[in-house]
């Protein structure tokens, strides 16, 4: 979702789509809030259970947040060098994917850390 945003305002902003930009730009800013609620709840829950995945949620934060700003980055290169711009908005992607599916497998470990607890 975030890089079909990305795209759609580099393509709007070049066709005078500050109107989309207006709605656009909030809505990025939600959810980048509800990501960090949800890491950070994740991360306060484990944190008296298993202390080194409630620092994996933390890190797992800090590496969304600095894709996030990778991504911003390469909205403002899009607009200096479109095809320099689109390759690293491509590799930006690739890091959304990779961190997505450590997402995954730490929602697979709290689930198998809760399922242990729930039969004792």
């Amino acid at each position: 979702i975030v890089i079909c945003s990305a795209i759609s305002y580099v393509i709007l902003s070049l066709n005078d789509g500050w109107l989309y930009l207006i709605i656009a730009i909030p809505e990025t800013v939600i959810s980048i809030m509800c990501e960090y609620y949800e890491y950070s709840a994740h991360a306060e829950l484990l944190f008296h259970i298993d202390n080194q995945l409630a620092d994996r949620w933390e890190n797992l934060w800090k590496w969304m947040i600095g894709a996030y700003i990778a991504l911003a980055g390469c909205i403002l290169v899009t607009l200096l060098v479109p095809v320099l711009g689109l390759v690293l908005m491509i590799i930006v992607g690739i890091v959304f994917v990779v961190l997505s599916i450590r997402k995954l497998v730490y929602l697979y470990k709290m689930a198998k850390l809760f399922e242990k607890y729930r039969y004792q």
